[in-house]
Parts: C-alpha cells; structure tokens; sequence
C-alpha cells in the first residue's frame, strides 16, 4: 500500500503586524481629523462669545430659545418674527416643563415709544382648556431673523435670508437688530442634537 502525502494548509488565524498598524494609522487618522473639526467649531464659538459680553436678557433669551428650537419640531416663518411648533411648553405660573403640543411666537410689536420683542406661547390642541402667556424679551428690536448659518458680515437685517416654512434644521442661527442702527445686537449659532 502506498501512502499519500497529505498536505495541510492552514489557515490564517489573525491579522499580520502590517494590517494591525494600517488599521491603527488610519484610526489615528481619523480622529486626529474629528478632534480638528470640533476644536474649530469650539474655537469659532468662543470667539463669537468673546467679541461682545452678553447681557443678562441676551443669556436668558438664548438659553430659551435654545430650548424651544430643540423642543420643537416646525417652523413657520411670520412677518415681523417665526412661531415653533412643538413640545416645549411649560406651566405660565410654575415654570414646571410638561412636553404638551405648544405654539410659541417669537415676534416684534411696536408700542408707539418703541419696539419690543415678545416670546408668546399658547397650546395648539384643540382639547386644550390651558392659558396661553407673553413675556417681553428685549425693548429697542426691530428684527429677529432664525437662519441656517451665520452670515460672515452682516451690514443691514436685509442682509440675511430666513428659514422657510419646515423642519427645524440640525444647525440654526439668530440675529436680533436694533431698532436705531439696524445692526445685529446679538448673534448666536445652534448645533442641534
């Protein structure tokens, strides 16, 4: 009987040195390019903060419209401002949040003396027995603008293009004029999550 030469191949059972470096470069790579993009966005954000100290008013409007914009899930461009759609109510006495269907109006109003800009929100069920309430935001403001960028310069409020009807966009920015220059008084930009 003669006998066969078996031959076994076997099979690789990992990766080579040179794979396992190519895919540890390339990771490296990668987020080496990931941490340049967020230190530049964080680089850009501070020195918007940085160019003029907020004010109180300018903090708490930012602070809650950064909380409607995530709250919400429509925008509906207006005339003298926009309205949100959404879920970002809260109780007008307690301040508690509820999450319940709410329509807010961001919108300037003249008062003969001057202009002021007026947050108002109100529920949009039709089941609803809640009150609606206003809260003056700022005096001496005649435009508020919500736009997907902010613009490099900004020389006029006919300058910007708003946002149409729709969505809410991930990135979001707002301009408020002043109703003497017609120069932006403040100016933010939202990332959204």
């Amino acid at each position: 009987m003669k006998r066969k030469n078996i031959v076994f191949h076997l099979a690789r059972p990992g990766f080579t040195l040179a794979e396992l470096l190519a895919a540890t470069i390339l990771s490296t790579l990668m987020l080496a390019a990931v941490l340049g993009v967020l230190t530049g966005m964080t680089r850009q954000q501070r020195q918007l903060e940085e160019m003029t100290p907020r004010e109180a008013w300018q903090t708490r409007f930012v602070n809650q419209l950064e909380w409607d914009l995530v709250n919400s899930r429509m925008l509906i461009p207006q005339k003298t401002g926009f309205q949100l759609r959404g879920y970002a109510g809260k109780d007008p006495v307690t301040g508690t949040l509820h999450h319940r269907p709410t329509l807010i109006e961001y919108a300037i109003y003249d008062t003969g003396e001057s202009q002021i800009l007026l947050r108002k929100t109100a529920p949009y069920s039709p089941n609803s027995i809640e009150a609606g309430f206003s809260e003056v935001v700022a005096f001496d403001v005649s435009q508020i603008k919500l736009t997907s960028a902010v613009p490099e310069t900004v020389s006029h409020a006919e300058d910007v293009v708003s946002l149409n009807e729709g969505p809410i966009p991930a990135q979001v920015a707002v301009l408020l004029f002043d109703s003497e220059t017609s120069l932006p008084i403040l100016t933010h930009a939202y990332i959204l999550q």
